[in-house]
């Protein structure tokens, strides 16, 4: 994907500023102190006054901040695409803005207070529809066929496990026998998804430029997926065994590495993911980033680290939020060079 120069006026694109990126480091602080450290139960010996104890606070609180800092940016970012001709017809707008009841009020409220589990539910199914609606109007884009593919598989990376979730919340009411192969094996695919995804679309969106980036590699990017990479191996060794290490990626990601070669390949994925998003979001002098390339490379970040199943109110903000960035940038690319949208012009 060529690097457009920035035509939007200072502080048109809210998900690239301050809140923006506190939201970015919130997501990993959340992913590591949250989910990831209570998996490996590194808070059961330390309690509440522990010498972990201040750890388990601050994970909280990132929690608490994603959710809160994620919907108040998807709270901005809907009607901006609603009112922006050039990234849907009209009909596709006005159901965005349709839809938006049917899940905002869940995860606000959900956010900072225990709700109904059936509302949760119905607010994740609303949200997972929209999420395909808006990945579906930009896969349908005059873009390279690589965007529109990488899209696709976001999409059903969430309608797939949706779709095992609402199979089995509706076998309670039946014999035991009705989940049957098909709901498990869309969940297993979802995960092959998960895994291949970052990898393709970071060759997708390089294409090209491959040869220049490994003479000249983006460094910001390649230490940061350095370093996420050799998080998530110490995560799997300090697991110790297959059992605990599939009791993480789930607890953290939704993910049951069920697929052969164990961490491995998803540590692949974790590489090129984190290589991927930095090089489009992250500062550079070799390879400057523009506003599109970071709305796309946040948005990724997102959907990303909202897992396969993100049931928990705040993680369906943030995949929402993360959604609404990639298909709202990769539009923003289709447009003719030097002309911002609609929307981004009267922001500024």
């Amino acid at each position: 994907m060529e690097r457009s120069p920035d035509t939007r006026a200072p502080g048109g694109s809210i998900e690239i500023s301050s809140a923006g990126w506190f939201l970015v480091l919130a997501v990993c602080w959340d992913l590591v102190f949250n989910r990831i450290a209570p998996s490996l139960g590194l808070y059961r010996t330390a309690g509440a006054e522990g010498a972990l104890g201040w750890l388990a606070g601050s994970g909280l609180f990132a929690m608490n901040s994603v959710g809160a800092v994620a919907l108040t940016l998807l709270c901005a970012t809907l009607p901006r695409l609603a009112n922006d001709r050039g990234y849907a017809p009209l009909g596709w707008r006005i159901f965005l803005m349709l839809s938006s009841p049917v899940y905002l009020p869940v995860i606000c409220v959900a956010v900072f207070r225990t709700v109904d589990p059936w509302l949760v539910l119905a607010g994740y199914l609303a949200a997972v529809l929209t999420a395909a609606v808006m990945a579906s109007i930009a896969a349908c884009k005059p873009v390279g066929g690589g965007s529109r593919r990488i899209l696709v598989a976001l999409a059903l990376i969430q309608v797939l496990p949706a779709f095992e979730l609402t199979v089995r919340v509706f076998s309670l009411f039946a014999p035991e026998d009705t989940l049957g192969v098909v709901p498990r094996r869309a969940y297993l695919l979802a995960e092959v998804l998960f895994v291949a995804t970052p990898v393709f679309a970071f060759f997708a969106l390089w294409v090209g430029r491959l040869g220049r980036f490994v003479r000249r590699p983006h460094l910001p990017a390649l230490i940061a997926a350095i370093l996420a990479t050799g998080i998530g191996a110490a995560v799997a060794v300090l697991a110790g065994n297959a059992t605990l290490v599939s009791l993480v990626a789930f607890r953290s990601l939704g993910i049951t590495v069920s697929i052969p070669g164990g961490p491995a390949p998803y540590l692949v994925a974790l590489f090129f993911g984190s290589l991927l998003v930095g090089s489009l979001a992250l500062p550079s002098r070799r390879w400057p980033p523009d506003a599109v390339s970071r709305r796309i490379g946040m948005g990724l970040a997102f959907v990303w680290s909202a897992g396969l199943q993100p049931t928990h109110p705040y993680l369906i903000a943030l995949m929402l939020l993360g959604f609404a960035l990639v298909s709202w940038g990769i539009v923003e690319s289709a447009r003719p060079r030097g002309r911002p949208s609609e929307g981004s012009a009267r922001a500024g």
